[in-house]
């Protein structure tokens, strides 16, 4: 239970966050999970994996069923309204993360809610002082390498999340929208409630309140509260998930499992029918163009000529030696095979 008062509610707003996006998809990839919609994270994030201060990041995430990562790793957005700057933000946040925060973080908190002990190196790392900067790096570094060509795409749906709720707002409430943002999400008038498996009251009166609708964490519902004052709810973005058609995708620097055409783009092909994306296009790949059936020959050499696919010469007959495209000389055929049939007839 999140306990609120009207300071609170006053302080309430909503954002994205690329650093929530950039964890999540990098918790699929180096737990080779699948994305409910998007599928694969593809080789693009797996391959971020090699870099030093990515896998260090990685280490910190939950593994085998654990559920908490240390709140350091996605700081509270900001108010900054392009995606660079949020980012920007969020990385110099984690790089000024105080020590002892730190390693109440990534010591104790691990220690208490992890199955699997933390490893050596990567507690020399965070004892040395350096982990603030090496996991800063790491972040920028794997957004940069996954998600920040599809980061667009991204924004569209979070930005038309945040608008459906702003006008909600307007219309009904802070409360209302509170308790319409997942099912598992109620307001009771002075508090926020949510349906998980622990039960306490965390005490967030006169302190701001961010909500941030996840994507490619999606179907998740999250609370960050670890550090005083930096109070975030992450709750699912309308439309993922709600597409009812199965097609080509539109957002594959996102997924990065396509590879790069001639032009730096990526090339069209197939990919796994059983993810969807959000608007009912499948995600991995740009969208292909409708396939085309072949034109029904012209029944007669005028018809042809008025389509321009089988050329004449001034006696009105099609030319029979000179160089003609590949519709051209097709169609030449299907003339030539008409008139014998009215030959024969």
């Amino acid at each position: 239970m999140l306990r609120l008062d009207a300071d609170t509610v006053s302080r309430t707003r909503l954002s994205p966050s690329p650093a929530a996006e950039s964890v999540a998809w990098l918790k699929l990839a180096a737990g080779s999970r699948r994305h409910p919609v998007f599928g694969d994270p593809g080789p693009l994030a797996r391959a971020s994996l090699a870099h030093p201060d990515v896998a260090l990041l990685a280490e910190l995430l939950p593994q085998n069923g654990d559920t908490y990562t240390p709140d350091l790793l996605t700081p509270q957005p900001g108010t900054d309204a392009q995606g660079h700057g949020l980012l920007d933000e969020q990385v110099a946040r984690i790089e000024a993360t105080a020590q002892d925060e730190l390693e109440t973080q990534v010591f104790t908190h691990t220690r208490t809610h992890w199955s699997r002990p933390l490893r050596a190196v990567t507690r020399r790392i965070a004892e040395s002082g350096r982990m603030q900067r090496r996991l800063a790096n790491g972040l920028a570094r794997f957004w940069r390498d996954t998600l920040a060509d599809g980061w667009p795409r991204l924004r569209s749906i979070m930005d038309q999340d945040i608008a459906h709720r702003a006008t909600a707002i307007a219309t009904y409430g802070v409360g209302r929208v509170l308790g319409a943002l997942h099912p598992g999400i109620e307001w009771t008038g002075d508090a926020v409630t949510l349906a998980k498996s622990w039960d306490g009251e965390i005490d967030v009166t006169g302190r701001d309140l961010v909500l941030v609708p996840g994507v490619l964490n999606w179907p998740h519902v999250v609370i960050q509260v670890d550090v005083p004052g930096q109070f975030v709810l992450y709750y699912p973005a309308q439309r993922v998930g709600a597409g009812r058609d199965r097609g080509f995708g539109g957002i594959a620097q996102v997924v990065g499992n396509a590879p790069r055409g001639p032009a730096g783009g990526p090339r069209n092909r197939p990919v796994d029918r059983g993810a969807r994306h959000p608007d009912g296009i499948q995600p991995g790949h740009r969208l292909l163009p409708p396939r085309r059936t072949a034109p029904r020959p012209p029944r007669h050499q005028g018809q042809g000529r008025a389509l321009r696919v089988v050329p004449a010469d001034r006696t009105g007959r099609p030319p029979s030696g000179r160089a003609m495209s590949r519709p051209a000389t097709y169609y030449l055929k299907e003339w030539r095979t008409l008139q014998k049939q009215e030959v024969c007839g």
